[in-house]
């Protein structure tokens, strides 16, 4: 997986461009955690407390999305991001719960409401979910958490193929704009292109019929250059398959639905 992504090029830059993200694929560059090994015991054993009721309580939700998609059969590590360090947290050998497994420094300041998913260069490349301490404060945490493992389920699966036959991504590489995902300067405010996506979007949220939702669909696409279209449905697969399963989850925990990206002005 690491061929994709520069390992000098600290994950938590992505984050610079917005405290709450739901996901980034970008190499979390970092070192080992030599400087006070009991300082990370200590916190590491604070985490462990603070979250084992949590953990336990995801598993159990887990084990009742199973019916939605063979996605949630697979459990993905959880790494919680406190005082500047990576605190690791996988299964245990009976599957049965979290268990704390590693801490890792971060190379630069690691922000609250961290919310995001990538895989661990520390951690065998494994991808993992990346929150602040601030996480499980409340129920929709946990469907938060689901649309993490969304995205550490496209990267086990195609993502990475994907990646390798999107010239977007491809050209992106070969000019060392690891960024490009958050970097790309898309379109949102042309003028020509909000109106179609907002009619788009509200045909297909309140019933449009097939063939005006392709014909809107068709005129998106000629309004775009290639590029500019790769990137669309780039993020519209990367995020709407999160969402999409997200918003299932929350419907089944009755929460609100998360209306993110359906209002102008449209962005990642």
């Amino acid at each position: 997986m690491g061929r994709y992504y520069n390992r000098r090029i600290p994950a938590i830059l992505i984050l610079l461009s917005g405290i709450v993200l739901f996901n980034f694929n970008a190499k979390a560059t970092s070192r080992d955690f030599p400087e006070n090994p009991s300082h990370s015991e200590e916190i590491a054993q604070i985490l462990t407390e603070k979250y084992r009721e949590h953990f336990a309580e995801l598993l159990k939700y887990q084990k009742e999305f199973r019916d939605m998609h063979p996605l949630f059969e697979a459990h993905y590590p959880i790494t919680i991001a406190v005082d500047d360090h990576f605190f690791v947290f996988d299964l245990d050998a009976s599957n049965e719960q979290y268990e704390f497994v590693k801490s890792v420094a971060s190379e630069m300041p690691l922000p609250e409401g961290l919310r995001a998913a990538f895989p661990l260069d520390f951690y065998d490349e494994k991808p993992a979910v990346v929150v602040s301490g601030d996480i499980f404060k409340e129920r929709a945490d946990f469907a938060v958490i689901f649309h993490e493992f969304v995205h550490c389920y496209q990267w086990n699966t195609v993502e990475p193929l994907l990646r390798e036959n999107l010239p977007l991504a491809v050209e992106s590489m070969k000019r060392g704009d690891f960024m490009w995902e958050i970097n790309y300067p898309f379109p949102y405010r042309d003028k020509k292109f909000e109106e179609l996506y907002g009619r788009f979007l509200e045909a297909l949220y309140q019933g449009g019929s097939d063939e005006e939702i392709m014909v809107l669909r068709e005129s998106i696409r000629e309004v775009l250059d290639d590029v500019d279209y790769q990137y669309m449905i780039w993020q519209e697969w990367k995020e709407g398959m999160a969402l999409f399963f997200e918003n299932r989850i929350r419907a089944r925990m009755q929460l609100p639905e998360n209306r993110v990206g359906r209002s102008k002005p449209f962005d990642r």
